[in-house]
């Protein structure tokens, strides 16, 4: 503990294998829409956060920041500005100031389904880069879950080696309890995004934010339900995602490449249907 604050909090921790709970504040479903970009969800989630970090907080000068990203962003960067909105309505004497964690590369595979020797080849502090005047600082580091706690600790230590006073890192849900089964993520993520159909669920929602994690589900859709996503995505969307998938380069890696074609023409078929139609 450090400047008064918890070195961790979160906002559930799981206790069951077979997931969140139906109902409350992080329910299973809310959960998963928010992984895929439901940012009203999200919103809420950081609210709760705020609310719980805030009455702790001594220092006269915070950084808030969320998970390590180069320029796709992640589900948890969501909750970085409601976050910070929130903490300066309940606390206006503390300077709240929003910074990123910038990190080289992505994830080669769905980093929830990786094991914890393959989590800990994926990211390392050496991978993150600390944003600029953090010396001295508060750092609150926000994220939608802690399982093995390798995040966590790059993070730690790229803060601490770039002199922030302290870190506190607050979650959304602790799985910490399952860091020996740690593609429990994974079943956690997938109870809205089953299909096509759920997936444009989520992008119609009235605050959607597309992220990495929704590229990546798309990608990996079979034939059919891809045909399906993309008849029903709109062309903004499809224009962000061909952005997104060029950006993060998954058409060089082996476990999106396939996908990542089979996405392209399908666009490529639709948007000549549209023109021959239109």
């Amino acid at each position: 503990m450090a400047n008064g604050i918890d070195d961790r909090k979160a906002l559930i921790r799981l206790h069951s294998q077979y997931g969140l709970p139906a109902n409350g504040r992080v329910e299973r479903v809310g959960y998963s829409r928010f992984k895929h970009g439901d940012a009203a969800i999200g919103r809420g989630y950081a609210r709760a956060l705020a609310a719980l970090v805030t009455p702790e907080l001594s220092a006269e000068r915070v950084m808030v920041t969320t998970s390590g990203f180069d320029r796709v962003p992640p589900a948890a960067h969501s909750l970085l500005a409601p976050f910070a909105a929130e903490v300066r309505r309940r606390r206006p004497d503390i300077a709240v100031e929003t910074v990123k964690v910038d990190r080289r590369g992505v994830s080669s595979d769905d980093y929830a389904r990786m094991t914890t020797t393959q989590r800990a080849a994926e990211i390392g502090a050496d991978r993150l880069s600390a944003p600029a005047g953090v010396a001295g600082a508060v750092v609150l580091a926000l994220d939608d879950i802690r399982v093995t706690g390798t995040h966590e600790r790059a993070v730690d230590r790229c803060l601490s080696e770039a002199g922030a006073a302290s870190v506190c890192h607050l979650y959304v849900v602790d799985a910490s309890k399952f860091s020996d089964c740690p593609q429990v993520e994974a079943v956690l993520n997938s109870v809205a995004a089953a299909d096509a159909c759920a997936l444009l669920s989520v992008t119609r929602s009235m605050h959607f934010v597309p992220n990495a994690r929704l590229c990546r589900q798309v990608v990996r859709l079979p034939a059919e339900q891809l045909t399906t996503f993309v008849q029903g995505a709109g062309e903004r969307l499809l224009a962000w995602l061909d952005w997104a998938i060029e950006t993060d380069g998954l058409a060089g890696l082996p476990s999106y490449a396939c996908g990542v074609s089979a996405f392209r023409a399908e666009v490529s078929a639709q948007r000549g249907i549209g023109v021959a139609t239109g």
